[in-house]
């Protein structure tokens, strides 16, 4: 009897498969990968080589349009398969097969895409995608237990494809986001880059203000000075208060010449000044004008 049954299996269940097993495999198949790629694949390889199909296709559809086709072993084009989705208006979660489909029209547009079952995937009543399941390579029709493994097969992928979906979708916001970052990263540089050039444009202009300033105060302190020792050595005799006086401005402008001398040493330093530049130079015109300004402190001493 174990014989007879073995041969008899052989010869006429050959395209036989277990169910829960396949539908296990299938299942991790669908739940082993977020990548929509890799799940469909890999779950419609897993279909075509068990239920021994000429091939299977996830049709995927966006607002009731059909938008991509994920497949295996399924060669109608992408454009062949777009009049599938009316049949997304009236279709229920109930498969549809090629021959018991009433309408004459219908049953030609499967036979034509050599499709022998469709089912359509849903997810909370939203149309995610169409199943499509080619004949089987034997030339059988398909049982009730193969349709009902291919609702459930759909049920089960329905979600996985949503959630693929999703992540996709959060995937390319984050790029999306992140090119955003880069290129205000990158206009924060250049506006930062522009604001620093000014800022050091604009210390400069002060430094070279500075610089000037402090030159051009040089000179009339210098001969406020002088003018105040050559009263100082005037031999005519002066009050006393006026002597006071005198020396009291005398004092305030050696103060304002320190002064003076501290901002330029500032300015000097700030704008990189302070470094020595080793050259031949004719010093005769120098020391005359050094001795001219300071004249009245030559007599002096």
């Amino acid at each position: 009897q174990r014989i007879l049954e073995n041969v008899s299996s052989r010869i006429f269940f050959q395209h036989q498969y277990k169910s829960d097993v396949l539908l296990g495999q299938l299942a991790h198949a669908l739940s082993s990968s977020i990548d929509l790629e890799k799940i469909t694949h890999d779950s419609l390889t897993l279909l075509v080589q068990n239920m021994h199909v000429q091939g299977a296709a996830f049709i995927l559809i966006e607002a009731g349009k059909v938008t991509q086709v994920k497949r295996v072993d399924f060669p109608a084009p992408i454009a062949t398969l777009r009049p599938l989705q009316n049949f997304l208006k009236d279709a229920g979660a109930h498969p549809l097969v090629r021959e018991d489909a009433e309408d004459p029209k219908t049953r030609t547009l499967l036979q034509s895409l050599n499709i022998g079952v469709l089912i359509p995937v849903k997810v909370e009543n939203q149309n995610v995608a169409l199943l499509a399941v080619a004949p089987k390579r034997s030339g059988d029709i398909f049982y009730d237990a193969d349709l009902d493994l291919l609702l459930l097969f759909a049920s089960e992928a329905g979600i996985a494809i949503q959630n693929a979906k999703l992540y996709l979708e959060v995937k390319r916001f984050s790029e999306h986001l992140e090119q955003m970052v880069d290129e205000r990263t990158r206009q924060l540089k250049l506006t930062q880059k522009r604001e620093l050039e000014k800022a050091k444009a604009v210390a400069q202009l002060k430094d070279e203000f500075v610089f000037v300033a402090t030159h051009e105060l040089r000179t009339p302190v210098t001969a406020i000075r002088g003018f105040l020792d050559l009263v100082k050595e005037e031999k005519a005799p002066l009050s006393k208060a006026v002597q006071e006086y005198i020396s009291d401005m005398s004092e305030v402008s050696d103060h304002l010449n320190y002064l003076i001398n501290n901002l330029l040493e500032i300015a000097r330093s700030e704008a990189g000044a302070m470094q020595v530049e080793v050259k031949p130079l004719n010093i005769v015109p120098i020391i005359k004008t050094v001795a001219q300004e300071v004249s009245p402190l030559i007599r002096k001493k």
